[in-house]
């Protein structure tokens, strides 16, 4: 699954109890009570799959994602303005040449099972990340900067990591659940007992592809912003039953809301709707290292084909923006400037397929499924654009408990999402040489991994928006990937539940809700 998703850290010690009596406001920001103590939260949880993980190293989907922030934390969170605050490490610094970082790692902190935190379990934590056949995602991101051999413990509260190259950005590779810090010998596995975080509620249940229950961590290192008794987290993977089990009040949130569903809510007094703005990427992948998408100009002219207003206005009314397939949108700092979203230019387009030896077209098959919200209508509209051009997109739609595990990342062409990140992050699993998530075969000549590493380096911070800037350019008019939207992402609660506004943070978050007592 090309996208990271979790229940925001900061967001979900401050759920509360509280009561909200608004209608459902669509796209507004919105203010809410004092936080009071108590309340169990009801989520009900669309994207569950039978292969979900307790392990931050292998939570890659469903559930188990969000239960991964509430049970387990990182040495640092990432703010939804995409500046860094302190989590288990209190502060973070390089040397003169960003050639060594020092992690000050926070006093006092102890595990579920009631053991102390320290730097043998980021020592430990890491050693795993470093072994390629653990299968972290973050190994990628790492090997980049340091070799395992370069991270040392002087003492009980500090590791220092000595780098292979200079690398500024190094303690945003630490925000993301992957990164989670886990108990020194310890491997989560699915069993509950498994489990030992240091985060503000403990795992009480866990069924893969089912539920899972926590409840509050009284020994939580910051008391003070623990609110909720605990969280009760079930799947339902249906749209209309979703939205009916926040109607009825069997739940009090739910995820992912199809925007046309949601917008058949508009004025209905027992929900409010709560977007996460330009969440995530809706994009269609293509394997360049095939025919016809090794062609650039078949690339080029499907791009000149693709309708993005339309896209945005009929699959997702409107709820999001457009972008020229750079995968962050126009409000992040790196977009390249002077970079717009053009309308379809249908004979250019056909003028550039029948250089390339296609002037009949072609014929292909393009998966997709209702496993995100949008994801059938934005594969059924880009075929019809195709049209225009002569090639023929047969859209096969494939069952959601299965979409993730057997067609994202396996088949030629298929819709997926990547949720929002900061730029090096997304060129780094999206489009570099070895990137986890590099579905459309794209760098293989590396020139763009040199780019990124070059820039990860670059102390002069308006140098290095340049050349992210250029990176992000360079992905998104010669890459076999579109991206026509960026997304937003709607939440559906029950007026008997308060909470902040969903925000972007690591990649996204779910906000979680105040909770009624």
């Amino acid at each position: 699954m090309n996208a990271d998703f979790h229940l925001s850290r900061r967001q979900l010690l401050q759920a509360t109890a509280a009561v909200a009596t608004t209608s459902l406001i669509w796209g507004s920001d919105v203010a809410f009570a004092a936080p009071t103590k108590g309340g169990t939260l009801r989520v009900g949880w669309g994207e569950v799959q039978a292969g979900e993980k307790l392990d931050p190293i292998s939570a890659k989907n469903g559930a188990s994602m969000p239960l991964v922030w509430t049970i387990f934390e990182p040495l640092v969170r990432r703010k939804p303005d995409f500046t860094l605050e302190p989590c288990l490490a209190e502060s973070w610094e390089y040397d003169a040449k960003a050639l060594e970082w020092t992690f000050k790692l926070r006093q006092g902190v102890k595990f579920h099972d009631g053991t102390e935190f320290g730097a043998d379990d980021v020592f430990y934590t890491l050693s795993r990340h470093m072994d390629p056949a653990a299968g972290s995602a973050m190994h990628s991101r790492y090997v980049q900067s340091f070799d395992f051999s370069g991270v040392t413990a002087p003492d009980a509260h500090t590791i220092k990591i000595k780098l292979k190259k200079p690398d500024t950005l190094l303690p945003f590779g630490f925000t993301s659940w992957y990164a989670s810090i886990v108990k020194k010998g310890t491997v989560p596995t699915t069993e509950v007992e498994t489990a030992i975080g240091t985060g503000p509620f403990k795992l009480v249940s866990f069924e893969p592809g089912q539920s899972w229950e926590a409840t509050r961590n009284d020994d939580y290192w910051n008391k003070d912003v623990v609110y909720l008794d605990g969280i009760q987290c079930i799947g339902i993977p249906d749209q209309n039953a979703k939205i009916e089990a926040v109607l009825s009040g069997a739940v009090d949130v739910v995820d992912r809301i199809n925007p046309a569903k949601a917008k058949e809510l508009v004025g209905n007094s027992e929900v409010r709707l709560m977007p996460q703005r330009d969440y995530v990427a809706m994009l269609i992948n293509h394997d360049a290292s095939q025919k016809p998408f090794n062609d650039q100009r078949v690339r080029a002219a499907m791009k000149l084909a693709v309708d993005r207003q339309m896209i945005l206005d009929t699959a997702f009314y409107g709820l999001g923006s457009t972008t020229p397939d750079v995968p962050v949108p126009q409000s992040d700092a790196s977009y390249p400037p002077d970079m717009p979203v053009n309308k379809p230019d249908i004979a250019k387009a056909k003028a550039l397929l029948a250089e390339a030896g296609y002037s009949d077209g072609f014929a292909y098959d393009v998966y997709t499924s209702p496993a995100f919200p949008g994801m059938v209508d934005l594969a059924v509209i880009f075929a019809e654009n195709m049209k225009a051009i002569g090639i023929t997109v047969n859209v096969i739609q494939w069952p959601v408990e299965t979409y993730w595990d057997q067609v994202d990342m396996k088949m030629p062409s298929y819709v997926s999402i990547l949720g929002r990140r900061l730029a090096h992050d997304a060129l780094d699993v999206g489009y570099a040489k070895g990137g986890i998530y590099n579905g459309s075969k794209f760098d293989s000549d590396g020139k763009l991994r040199e780019l990124i590493t070059e820039a990860m380096g670059e102390p002069d911070q308006s140098k290095q928006k340049e050349m992210y800037a250029a990176a992000l350019r360079r992905v998104g008019e010669e890459s076999a990937q579109i991206i026509p939207v960026y997304a937003h992402q709607n939440y559906l609660v029950h007026r008997s539940v308060e909470g902040t506004i969903f925000v972007v943070d690591e990649p996204a978050s779910l906000a979680p809700l105040s909770k009624k007592a």
